[in-house]
């Protein structure tokens, strides 16, 4: 009986101790969480920017390759050799070797606006960016012509 009263004011101590560190607890307010956080590394470079609009252009024109009516773009594709780029380091001597092979396919296409030289387009777009930021490579392979 002697050890179990001195275990009482022992066990009172414990809870009255637990219910001290939860007294704060109990007056905050609970903030809510948001429900999605979008992650956005840093704003879209003007370069970005330009290859997406290559990149709908490109895939705009798809459903007129077989006819060769084939409509212009709004702007000319040679803002890949001067537009920004999210990190410029990338836009080395080997992204200009690339950039101007681009562009004098493109003024091949423009001349014969065929399946085979639009198809020449996406592989110098595909070959630039297995060497130069790769994020895009899936939506490029979808850009090919194929005739199924």
């Amino acid at each position: 009986m002697i050890a179990s009263s001195h275990i009482w004011p022992i066990a009172l101590f414990a809870i009255l101790l637990s219910a001290c560190k939860l007294l704060p607890t109990l007056h905050k307010k609970a903030t809510p969480k948001p429900a999605f956080v979008e992650y956005r590394p840093q704003p879209m470079s003007p370069l970005a920017a330009h290859m997406r609009y290559m990149t709908h252009y490109l895939d705009s024109i798809r459903p007129h390759l077989p006819t060769a009516q084939v409509p212009l773009p709004n702007r000319h594709f040679s803002k890949i050799l001067t537009a920004e780029a999210t990190h410029p380091h990338m836009k080395d001597s080997s992204y200009y070797l690339y950039a101007h092979a681009f562009l004098r396919q493109y003024d091949h296409f423009r001349q014969h606006p065929d399946t085979a030289s639009y198809n020449g387009l996406i592989s110098l777009c595909q070959a630039c960016h297995q060497h130069h930021c790769p994020g895009p490579l899936l939506r490029i392979e979808k850009l090919y012509w194929t005739d199924r």
